[in-house]
Parts: structure tokens; sequence; C-alpha cells
């Protein structure tokens, strides 16, 4: 008989680093994204720029 409980990957733990699928795990690139507009768009502001390309 089968023990469903050991089945599976353990809780808390993610796959390990595929290079055919690269595009997987991007947190890491949109929060760099997202850090990288929120400088631009305060060194922009305290410039008195216009953001409506940033805001597009």
């Amino acid at each position: 008989e089968l023990n469903h409980s050991t089945t599976g990957p353990a809780p808390g733990i993610t796959a390990a680093f595929d290079s055919h699928f690269p595009n997987q795990n991007q947190t890491r690139n949109c929060w760099q994204d997202y850090l990288d507009f929120h400088r631009c768009e305060k060194a922009m502001t305290t410039k008195g720029a216009l953001l409506t390309l940033a805001k597009k």
C-alpha cells in the first residue's frame, strides 16, 4: 500500500533550476524592474520632468 504522506516534494521546497525553462522564476527580475521604475520616477520628479512615457 502506498503511503501518500511521503510522496511529492516537501512543503516550501521549489524545483531546481532547469535550463530548458529559463522564464519560469522571474521574481528577481520583476523585483529589479519594480525598483528601477521607482528609482527613475523619484529621480525624474525631483528634476521636474514629465513622466508621461513611464506611466503608460
